[in-house]
């Protein structure tokens, strides 16, 4: 990333003098005299000015609540000297370069930072405040407000929280040599939250960004130090296909529905292609490849960014024309079922070697081949005709092509070995013999499990809830077994 230089305006809100320190490594910020939460904001004793702003004139604002005064500063500090400055909150700061301003912006609409840039740069703005809310953000434009529609605000490149509030990064662009104002407004006309400016000193941006959002580490690196900081409610949240964003961390809300076996579908106008069976009769896997690869380009173009799961392709067995759904499937045969579906995960997924195109979500796993009965029954097979037809397919993709999903079907299974049943009755989201020694142990998956639509609240119904709990020796009666104990044995059935 380039280099940046940082206007850092630190609003902070009734917080304490005490030092908050951070959880994780965050050099070269690591130790400095402010930390909050998680992570590191800003390390004022790291600040070092470079004389390229200072501040224009004093801009006190008045604490009405507490009746009390903010404290400016503009002074050069050319020397460099460690000097100290309390907020009216009490939070003391220490610093060897220059602050600009210590108060309060409360019952205020706008608050407003004027500011002299020695050189043209590009220039961060870091803005804490005391929950997450909507900042916006103007570059002179001293009259701007939220409640007069005022355009052009800039919004936040990211955001994250710690013990003592959001802090949010936006990203100001480049701004020429002279007199600014930084404007800023929360989420309505009257509001503008309490406030403690300090500024300024040149950084990488990347120096304020958290582990998960630092690209340099590694996705496992990153997912880990994310889902570390998120709390069980917001974990829980995530475990439907329409995952509600948290602001607080800066993720966005994720939708995971899409579909797209032969083109983007309910998605508006899309390319169309013949439906699976079709292209399964052409017998030429490239072909297919290519009108995947059309299908994931179309889908990056109607969602770029996010909602890049499509729950495609189906690969399950063509046994019987009474199913009413072998248009999805791509025949009766496991070997042209391999070939032509390992093609079109490969289509879908691309062959970038860091990122995914879209996810391809290779369902539904396995044996479900009656829809009347899908929610309820069980499909009963040998330990033979479990491996060597109806999950051999699924193994071939997995093992050939690292799909990023496998959806676990509606139906339960039942499986016997010589006459003698291994597992009865149990349902396909909660099976751990499948989707935990075969699908991962066995084969190496490394993706995540979805289940079909409801196929986990299913799960909830006294047949598949009596299987799953009988075979665990727990026979208290089922009305006694809340539904999030057959939830709790999905979720561990698909990630262990």
């Amino acid at each position: 990333m380039n280099k940046k230089r940082t206007i850092s305006a630190i609003l902070t809100a009734a917080m304490t003098a005490s030092v908050f320190t951070a959880s994780v490594q965050a050099a070269p910020h690591s130790g400095g005299a402010y930390t909050v939460g998680n992570g590191i904001l800003i390390s004022a004793a790291d600040i070092k000015n470079d004389g390229l702003i200072t501040l224009t004139s004093k801009n006190v604002q008045y604490d009405s609540a507490d009746k009390k005064k903010g404290t400016a500063v503009f002074e050069a500090n050319s020397e460099k000297t460690v000097k100290t400055v309390t907020d009216i909150f009490g939070t003391s700061y220490t610093y060897d370069g220059v602050i600009d301003y210590v108060g309060s912006g409360r019952d205020k609409g706008t608050f407003i930072i004027p500011i002299t840039t020695a050189a043209e740069d590009n220039y961060f703005t870091y803005v804490l405040v005391r929950e997450a809310g909507t900042i916006n953000l103007w570059i002179d434009n001293s009259s701007a407000r939220i409640a007069d529609n005022t355009t052009g605000a800039k919004q936040a490149a990211f955001a994250v929280e710690g013990t003592g509030g959001v802090a949010y990064a936006i990203d100001c662009g480049k701004l020429t040599a002279g007199e600014h104002t930084i404007t800023i407004d929360g989420a309505s006309g009257s509001w503008c939250p309490d406030i403690c400016a300090v500024a300024v000193y040149p950084q990488e941006a990347d120096d304020f960004k958290l582990p998960y959002q630092n690209e340099s580490l590694s996705f496992e690196e990153r997912t880990a130090d994310l889902v570390a900081r998120m709390t069980l409610e917001e974990k829980i949240a995530q475990l439907g296909h329409n995952a509600p964003a948290i602001p607080r961390l800066g993720v966005s809300s994720y939708y995971y529905w899409r579909e797209g076996a032969h083109g983007v579908a309910r998605q508006g106008k899309a390319t169309s292609f013949p439906v699976s069976i079709a292209m399964s009769n052409t017998w030429d896997p490239a072909l297919y490849q290519q009108a995947a690869e059309i299908t994931s380009t179309e889908a990056r173009i109607k969602n770029n960014r996010y909602d890049l799961n499509y729950w495609s392709p189906t690969i399950n067995m063509s046994r019987d024309p009474r199913w009413g759904r072998n248009d999805e499937s791509l025949g009766e045969d496991t070997l042209l079922t391999s070939e032509m579906g390992s093609a079109f995960v490969r289509g879908l997924q691309g062959d970038d070697e860091k990122y995914i195109k879209t996810i391809a979500t290779v369902k539904h796993f396995l044996a479900n081949n009656c829809e009347g009965e899908r929610q309820t029954g069980t499909s009963e097979l040998t330990e033979s005709e479990l491996r060597d037809y109806y999950a051999k397919a699924f193994q071939n993709i997995v093992e050939g092509t690292d799909p990023g999903a496998v959806m676990s079907a509606y139906n339960a299974t039942t499986v016997t070995r010589n006459g003698e049943k291994l597992w009865d009755y149990i349902g396909m989201p909660a099976n751990e013999n499948i989707l935990t020694g075969y699908l991962r142990r066995s084969w190496g998956f490394s993706g995540f499990v979805t289940g079909d639509c409801g196929a986990v609240a299913d799960l909830n119904g006294n047949a598949f809830k009596r299987a799953l709990f009988d075979r665990r020796g727990d026979s208290r009666p089922l009305s006694s077994i809340d539904q999030s104990e057959t939830v709790a044995l999905s979720v561990q059935a698909g990630n262990e």
